[in-house]
């Protein structure tokens, strides 16, 4: 019995050490690779010389000011928006300043056709008692933690109304999506835990976008409350706009597969004092489906964004009337 036990006990240490042993050849593997990748890559496919790292470590990465890469131009202080002489707020204007992704910074569309040039033509249209002023601060590849120190570290310093997030559901998502940008700028703390969870994720057959809602939902909700608190503080108004996935080979919105998603991040944004705006249920009206609005699964064509720009215009149009914006 007891050379039972130390033949067990044996293969147990063997196994444990063998393990540990592969797994630090794996990294060491990894991490050479990693250079060597890092030091040819240095960043052409994120718009050329336009994406910098930045000095601050949550932001990881931002735009040079007056960076330029094919149809991407930026302004001054690094944001792809008008060149605005000064970050200071003109008199009588409300100012919305619009925060979030590569959809918000309009991939894939002319700066005239992203939602918040857009949002500006409508504004304008619709004669209202409010001049209002929609500003883009939109960085491709940022999640939640970026984006609320982005929040507070650049966008307060111009003075917005109110701060507007449009959420995409690949928010959720801190190590996929946008999972080489981040590896260039951050190195893995691990090349074999994130290896294992691809393989995991594959192994169990996960929807992307539910895996990734599942395993950081309360990280993301708990940023959206530092948001809120941060801007309640600053007497500045906050919102979020949820945006559909476009599952752009389903010919409708009508058997969309994300709707329970859709409703738990509304009820719960509802319930801790967030004004949501599910734009879902304005998709879902239109006669035409996903692949109109969608040049993929999270970026709206030229068309998605008109009606993005138009339903966000429609609503601050209505609360102006209403004399909420002031």
């Amino acid at each position: 019995m007891r050379e039972l036990i130390k033949r067990v006990i044996l293969v147990l240490v063997s196994t444990i050490l063998g393990l540990l042993l592969f797994v630090a050849a794996y990294e060491l593997v990894e991490n050479i690779r990693y250079y060597q990748w890092k030091a040819e890559k240095y960043t052409p496919v994120w718009f050329g010389n336009v994406t910098v790292a930045s000095p601050d470590p949550i932001l990881m990465w931002e735009y040079k000011p007056y960076g330029r890469y094919e149809y991407i131009q930026m302004n001054r202080y690094g944001f792809r928006d008008y060149d605005y002489a000064s970050k200071n707020k003109p008199a009588n204007v409300y100012r919305a300043a619009f925060i979030g992704d590569s959809v918000t910074l309009g991939l894939g569309v002319k700066a005239s056709d992203t939602f918040v040039q857009k949002f500006n033509v409508f504004t304008k249209k619709l004669d209202l008692p409010t001049t209002i002023e929609g500003m883009n601060f939109g960085m491709d590849g940022y999640n939640a933690p970026q984006i609320y120190e982005l929040l507070v570290t650049k966008v307060i310093m111009f003075s917005p109304d109110e701060v507007v997030y449009l959420m995409c559901l690949n928010d959720f998502d801190f190590t996929d999506a946008s999972g080489k940008k981040i590896r260039y700028f951050q190195k893995p703390k691990s090349f074999f835990l994130l290896r294992g969870e691809k393989l995991y994720r594959w192994l169990i057959g996960a929807e992307y976008h539910r895996y990734y809602y599942e395993k950081d939902r309360e990280l993301v909700f708990d940023y959206m409350l530092r948001m809120k608190r941060f801007l309640d503080n600053k007497g500045i108004a906050f919102q979020v706009v949820l945006l559909p996935v476009f599952f752009v080979k389903e010919a409708s919105f009508d058997n969309y597969p994300l709707t329970d998603i859709h409703t738990d991040i509304s009820s719960y944004l509802m319930d801790n004092g967030i004004e949501v705006h599910d734009l879902l249920n304005v998709f879902r009206q239109q006669s035409e489906g996903p692949r109109y609005f969608g040049d993929d699964a999270w970026h709206p064509s030229k068309t998605g964004h008109e009606l993005i720009a138009e339903e966000m215009a429609r609503r601050f149009a209505e609360r102006s009337r209403h004399a909420q914006l002031k």
